[in-house]
């Protein structure tokens, strides 16, 4: 029999899952989560709009030139063709690189600090410890509003921001709820 046990708990595969000594063994995990997965639409959506605007001009003036100029069609055929191959790659980069960053993005509760974990090619990790929590917000910018996500944050006192931000967390109150109530078990422990 093997003298190394899996924990097969929420609470151990997301401490395997998250690794490198984010979360200590002797911390209870709340809850780890990814933002919601909108955030992927999110983040590509500027680019992928500015892709179809530029195309849509591109294409107005190809056909200005067309008309006005004798331009010849099978050129401006070809041209748009190399075109909208060009813009279907930049889309599919810009959702790839917003599918990598939500994949790397994770949002973790413990029993005794809020953690957030982002980033593509350079990770990086903010912790803040519940006791030094002061306070909880939440942003609902109205694009997020609408697909009922939003931002929680959390501040500790004397900090001109926000330390730890959530983004993008579906149903932020339930969010800020379940910091709050972490809070409060911390403050009732001996």
């Amino acid at each position: 029999m093997s003298s190394h046990t899996h924990d097969t708990s929420a609470s151990g595969r997301a401490r395997r899952t998250i690794g490198r000594g984010f979360v200590p063994g002797d911390e209870a995990i709340l809850f780890d989560r990814h933002p919601s997965f909108w955030l992927v639409f999110l983040r590509a959506g500027p680019v992928v709009l500015s892709i179809v605007a530029l195309a849509l001009v591109v294409d107005f003036l190809v056909a200005l030139a067309r008309y006005s100029l004798g331009f010849d069609s099978a050129a401006s055929g070809l041209l748009w063709g190399w075109l909208s191959w060009i813009c279907v790659g930049i889309t599919a980069l810009a959702f790839g690189w917003a599918f990598l960053d939500w994949l790397c993005r994770r949002y973790v509760l413990t029993d005794r600090r809020a953690i957030v974990i982002s980033g593509v090619l350079h990770q990086q990790m903010a912790e803040l410890p519940l006791e030094r929590v002061q306070n909880v917000g939440i942003s609902k910018p109205l694009v997020p509003r609408l697909l009922r996500l939003g931002h929680v944050g959390l501040a500790s006192a004397g900090t001109d921001g926000y330390e730890v931000v959530w983004r993008a967390l579906a149903f932020p109150e339930d969010g800020a709820r379940e910091i709050r109530k972490a809070i409060d078990a911390g403050k009732a422990r001996p």
